[in-house]
């Protein structure tokens, strides 16, 4: 119901700029910029991950990657497995947003 209240108001805002201005954004243009944020934001997270996983995390424990790997070889799986699967996740999500139908139904 508030979604519905902002969006009634931010169109009647809308309504109100003058015409001639020459930076007029619709809401397709906004859901479009929007949808690929959604799309290629989850990559850029998981792509970061890698680097806190593989460096910080490790640091933080006060040792090496290959130190926390020989001595405690169930989290090194951890820090190893979570961004690749992370990643390869993310890009599967792009794949099937990329090769699906264009037209909605």
């Amino acid at each position: 119901m508030a979604i519905k209240c902002l969006d009634t108001q931010i169109r009647r805002n809308l309504r109100t700029f003058p015409e001639n201005l020459m930076l007029q954004v619709t809401a397709a243009e906004i859901a479009e910029v929007a949808g690929k944020f959604s799309l290629w934001f989850p990559l850029g997270t998981t792509l970061a991950s890698i680097w806190v996983m593989l460096y910080l995390v490790p640091r933080l424990n006060g040792a090496s990657f290959a130190t926390l790997n020989r001595f405690q070889p169930d989290l090194g799986l951890l820090l190893i497995a979570t961004p690749v699967m992370g990643v390869l996740w993310a890009m599967f999500r792009l794949v099937v947003a990329h090769t699906g139908r264009s037209d909605p139904a």
